[in-house]
């Protein structure tokens, strides 16, 4: 498999090589590195580098998508953001305990938790998650980062939450229909 797609490709790293070209590509797109007046990085071969034409564009369109705002102002924002996503997820995590699992996976004795965060929202631990991922993104001060890291996870989390409601519905029937009434799922009052 990995034979075949270097093969269909035609590109081959050198090892460590891969990891170098994708982290400065990020880079460079959310304009940490303005590859047109320093195109030299150690460690890339220059084929494999951000094309200078893209990286014009990009920085120039980052540039553009700068918040106005003061830094230090940013920075702090984002900081708050991302703690408290932490945060809400590991007193959310904490608040399962044994119920809490990677996989959508119901136990013997599952019951439903309504107490601490769970009283306000079903899913606060995905709260947290998306909360920490806008502050990580807000840390690089232009609008188009926290999009870019909001997007997809936003579609991942949603598409998780309805295969966990489903789960847990059947499991638990009346009971967390009730629940489902009284709670939002990610923000209180909101969604």
């Amino acid at each position: 498999m990995r034979g075949e797609a270097r093969a269909q490709s035609g590109v081959e790293f050198r090892r460590g090589e891969k990891e170098k070209v994708v982290l400065h590509m990020t880079f460079c797109l959310f304009g940490k590195i303005d590859i047109a007046k320093s195109p030299e990085v150690p460690g890339i071969r220059p084929a494999y580098r951000f094309p200078r034409s893209l990286a014009r564009f990009g920085n120039q369109g980052v540039d553009s998508a700068r918040l106005r705002l003061p830094s230090s102002l940013v920075r702090v924002l984002a900081l708050v953001f991302l703690l408290s996503g932490f945060t809400i997820r590991w007193i959310s995590i904490v608040t399962l305990g044994r119920l809490f699992t990677v996989d959508v996976a119901i136990r013997q004795d599952h019951t439903l938790v309504q107490h601490g965060l769970y009283r306000l929202v079903r899913h606060p631990s995905y709260t947290g998650l998306l909360l920490a991922l806008f502050g990580l993104g807000l840390f690089y001060a232009n609008w188009l980062s926290p999009l870019s890291l909001m997007a997809p996870s936003t579609l991942a989390v949603v598409n998780r939450i309805a295969k966990e409601e489903r789960v847990l519905l059947v499991a638990l029937g009346p009971p967390y229909v009730a629940y489902c009434a009284r709670t939002r799922r990610l923000f209180p009052g909101l969604v």
